[in-house]
């Protein structure tokens, strides 16, 4: 999915790359695991 990369280059670079998992699941849930 090119706007989760999108997506989660953003909030890694705002958050300062600090748990992208967060932002996965929001993106797309189910497509990482606990």
């Amino acid at each position: 999915f090119v706007l989760a990369k999108i997506r989660l280059s953003f909030f890694n670079a705002f958050f300062g790359e600090k748990d992208p998992r967060p932002v996965g699941y929001l993106v797309e849930p189910g497509s990482h695991s606990p």
